[in-house]
């Protein structure tokens, strides 16, 4: 008779993470880790892996319902764009940890929250108090993909 033995959720991890013991019997056949989100820095996590790896290395965390999901950079999650050069990322200088990753093909954007640029950084505050963003893309004509907590 096998089982799994899951050790959820871990503490003191950058994040969350789980440990599952599978057993057959009273042997151990199998332990994996699982974070699931990003430690802070982890581009030195990425040096030498292939891109198909790096969704499963890091997340995005919704700032509506705190959800977290892997999904590629350099792919509009609207449309499916994947040309670089119509996937433009805006930054301001009052805000140097969050990027609007934008679609020219759809004229949608979201917003994201660079933990790895800002380790203090609440995404759901941060993205709420940085609405001026929000109100530069719309003059440029592109709408947001997914609203915040007030609508916007």
């Amino acid at each position: 008779m096998s089982s799994v033995l899951e050790i959820r959720p871990l503490t003191r991890v950058e994040g969350h993470g789980s440990i599952k013991v599978f057993f057959a019997g009273t042997k151990v056949e199998k332990v994996s880790l699982s974070l699931y989100e990003s430690p802070r820095f982890f581009e030195a996590l990425l040096k030498g892996k292939s891109y198909a790896e790096v969704p499963e290395i890091i997340c995005r965390i919704c700032s509506l319902c705190s959800t977290e999901w892997e999904f590629r950079r350099l792919l509009c999650p609207h449309c499916g764009e994947e040309d670089k050069e119509k996937i433009p990322i805006y930054t301001a200088q009052q805000f140097p940890y969050i990027r609007l990753e934008a679609c020219d093909t759809c004229h949608t954007y979201m917003k994201a929250v660079d933990l790895t640029k800002n380790g203090l950084a609440v995404p759901e505050v941060d993205e709420l108090a940085s609405l001026a963003l929000d109100l530069w893309a719309s003059e440029k004509g592109y709408t947001k993909l997914q609203l915040n907590l007030l609508g916007w």
